[in-house]
């Protein structure tokens, strides 16, 4: 999904809100990134929970909210609040929460960075290979497909750039799992 936000966040808002609300959708983009940073930390979560070390997770999360009310107190203190720039402060927590969550796993059972790259590689590769096909394929798209709203005379409504943006997105996906299932060990 992270990935599906920071390539399309922008043409789904347009699709369904409208030109005006254009500029949410780079904030969609963003907070795609910022779910990137949650899914890659994710690993260090179920590590601690399954070692019976939920006060890891409390640590993890009191780190990203630390992280955040700093970014916050910066921008207070320039006085520079956009909603770009929140959405940014979410991705620096994200940030925050991932190295919490590999220092933690490194510390508490001993698997250095090395290792947990191993681990979690084919997701990685998987969502980067996404990335690359569905930003190839959205580049290689004439401009504008959330006003593609015609066939002929027929208004179609949204229905032309949501097929077109769904099909964007199950190529991806499809890429997704075509990279996890080349990364396992058969």
């Amino acid at each position: 999904v992270s990935v599906i936000l920071m390539v399309l966040g922008e043409p789904l808002i347009v699709t369904g809100f409208g030109e005006k609300w254009r500029d949410a959708g780079m904030i969609l983009q963003l907070l795609g990134v910022w779910a990137l940073c949650l899914s890659l930390a994710e690993h260090g979560r179920e590590v601690f929970k399954a070692i019976g070390r939920p006060l890891f997770v409390a640590r993890n999360a009191a780190f990203e909210a630390g992280a955040l009310v700093i970014y916050l107190v910066i921008l207070w203190v320039t006085d520079n609040f956009t909603l770009l720039n929140i959405a940014a402060g979410r991705i620096v927590a994200g940030v925050a929460l991932l190295i919490a969550a590999t220092i933690g796993v490194r510390k508490v059972i001993d698997m250095g960075l090395g290792r947990q790259w191993t681990a979690i590689q084919p997701a990685i590769l998987g969502g980067a290979g996404m990335f690359a096909v569905m930003a190839g394929i959205v580049f290689v798209l004439p401009s504008g497909i959330e006003t593609w709203t015609h066939v002929g005379d027929i208004n179609l409504g949204p229905v032309i750039p949501l097929l077109g943006l769904g099909a964007v997105s199950a190529i991806g996906l499809a890429a997704f799992l075509w990279a996890l299932r080349s990364g396992q060990d058969d």
